[in-house]
């Protein structure tokens, strides 16, 4: 069965605190020494010492989920940025904010990576491509094995349980726009349905906007960017898929170790 990627995220969070781990709530500051400083959001500040307890439970998902910008460290504090994308020249952060004590540090912050590393004096090309989505019902239909529709061409479907089916997504390079658009489902709603027909009566559920992040060059970016910060975005749509192995390869660069696969035509390419 398919599962909830926010459960399976709070999970691995959930083990990596019960061996030791440190999670940190805030926004976070990259410095040009590859230093990173935590400033607290506006009523998100956690009491002195209080360790971070993932949100999301049976009932529900966290309101914001965490990966929407930030920088991680293995074994270590994670920090998000929650608030809309501006640039980071125009941010103005609280205080002068926590140093994180770290050897290394990744980043993996999708469309905003460019705008975080660029205190290091590194231009990376990273953009955002708007994709929506669609959640329909079909009331009395089991659709938790339904396979997985992938077109060459056109939206995909996958079935759920609970008799819910999604299909999406648009493709739209329109920057850090987030929005859910009438033109948008219309084009997910007129492609579902040449595709499957029999959804003309299903029930609109929801609807769902996301920001994948795109590397300018067309390929993922994976590597060093310096002697302590290492770089991991630009996976566009297959981020579900291909994030797990991203992120073994992005550990295995912090902790010094050869990664599972050669990753030169992922290299950042700074001088």
């Amino acid at each position: 069965a398919r599962v909830d990627g926010c459960s399976v995220r709070d999970e691995l969070l959930r083990a990596a605190v019960a061996q030791g781990a440190e999670v940190r709530v805030g926004a976070a500051r990259l410095t040009p020494g590859g230093e990173v400083f935590v400033h607290a959001l506006a009523g998100e500040a956690p009491a002195e010492g209080e360790p971070w307890i993932p949100a999301h439970s049976a009932a529900g998902v966290p309101e914001e989920p965490l990966d929407q910008g930030g920088s991680w460290r293995q074994g270590a504090p994670t920090a998000r940025a929650a608030e809309p994308p501006v640039p980071m020249g125009a941010r103005r952060f609280a205080g002068e904010g926590e140093p994180l004590d770290a050897d290394m540090v990744i980043v993996a912050a999708g469309a905003w990576t460019g705008e975080v590393c660029r205190p290091l004096g590194v231009e990376l090309p990273v953009f955002p491509r708007r994709g929506q989505i669609m959640h329909v019902t079909l009331e009395g239909v089991d659709t938790a094995w339904w396979p997985i529709v992938l077109p060459r061409v056109g939206p995909y479907l996958l079935g759920f349980p609970d008799s819910r089916v999604v299909i999406g997504a648009t493709v739209e390079d329109v920057g850090f726009a987030p929005r859910v658009t009438l033109g948008g489902l219309d084009e997910v709603i007129q492609a579902g349905l040449r595709v499957a027909p029999g959804l003309f009566n299903a029930t609109v559920a929801e609807t769902r906007v996301g920001l994948r992040p795109v590397y300018a060059p067309g390929s993922p970016l994976i590597g060093p960017l310096t002697g302590r910060v290492v770089v991991a975005t630009g996976l566009s749509a297959y981020g579900l898929t291909a994030g797990p192995f991203t992120g073994e390869i992005a550990a295995a660069l912090a902790l010094g170790e050869e990664p599972p696969i050669d990753i030169t035509p992922y290299a950042p390419a700074v001088g």
